[in-house]
């Protein structure tokens, strides 16, 4: 027992030089000392700083929580209708496009039908005129033939007349031998009839 505690009297060490390596390892546990205590009282001190800026502003711990809460909730609210902008941006964009996409379909269907139109405007001028062509030469072709035909009848009239004339001659002057009296003849209901100052003279 008086071996132990001569073990911890000072005057036996007084002679000791300290060593480099227990001067290291002495602040070492210095730091970590320092350390140990940051931690311990950084949450005491964090808290007590809090509160200080609470009492600075006049509200409780639990009014700047719910105050915190109630901003969260309005923050969440806002996120919410950015997000519905978003997607309402979104869906007027794409009926946007698909009224320009429908509006330039629109516009080539309207131009393809302006080209066939004019290329059926130009085939029915085409074809009018064509017609109007063979129009003009059946008129000629009819006015033409018209003018044989007439050419035709005249010439058969004349032969006509020219055969009743002769006919009546050779029947009127044969009857002329019986009947003096006869000096003429007309022709009614395509019959001859010899007789005295008809409208037709004979020569015999």
């Amino acid at each position: 027992m008086g071996r132990i505690s001569g073990l911890f009297k000072l005057e036996n060490y007084k002679d000791v030089q300290p060593h480099h390596h227990h001067i290291i390892l002495l602040i070492i546990g210095k730091i970590l000392l320092v350390i140990a205590i940051i931690i311990i009282i950084k949450p005491a001190f964090t808290g007590f700083v809090i509160s200080k800026q609470f009492e600075g502003l006049n509200i409780s711990p639990s009014e700047a929580i719910e105050k915190q809460e109630k901003l969260n909730f309005q923050i969440g609210g806002l996120e919410s209708r950015l997000e519905s902008c978003n997607e309402d941006k979104k869906r007027v964009k794409g009926e946007s496009w698909a009224e320009a996409n429908s509006t330039i379909k629109c516009l080539k269907e309207k131009s393809q039908l302006e080209v066939e139109m004019e290329r059926a405007k130009k085939d029915f001028e085409a074809e009018l005129n064509s017609n109007l062509k063979k129009l003009e030469a059946d008129k000629q072709e009819i006015m033409e033939e018209a003018g044989r035909n007439k050419a035709r009848s005249e010439e058969v009239g004349k032969k006509f007349n020219e055969l009743a004339v002769n006919s009546a001659n050779n029947i009127c002057c044969k009857l002329k031998v019986d009947d003096k009296a006869i000096d003429s003849y007309k022709i009614t209901d395509n019959r001859i009839i010899c007789g005295k100052e008809e409208a037709n003279t004979i020569s015999c």
